[in-house]
């Protein structure tokens, strides 16, 4: 078995750090924005279903007026 070890250095100046501080912020607020977005999915889903159930309803023949059906 062969082990391989790589030594580096690197400079690391403010602006690295400011930049990798930006990129940590970001994600903390990430899930706030996936919650907010979650939500208007989850809305427009419901949507979608609802204009789907109305639309394979018409298309059986059946007469189906989209403000007659509720949004759950």
């Amino acid at each position: 078995m062969e082990n391989i070890v790589h030594n580096f250095s690197m400079n690391i100046d403010w602006e690295l750090i400011r930049l990798i501080s930006q990129i940590d912020r970001f994600d903390a607020s990430w899930t706030s924005i996936e919650k907010k977005e979650g939500q208007s999915l989850k809305q427009l889903k419901t949507i979608a279903t609802v204009r789907s159930v109305g639309a394979s309803t018409r298309i059986e023949g059946s007469k189906c007026l989209m403000k007659k059906l509720k949004f759950c």
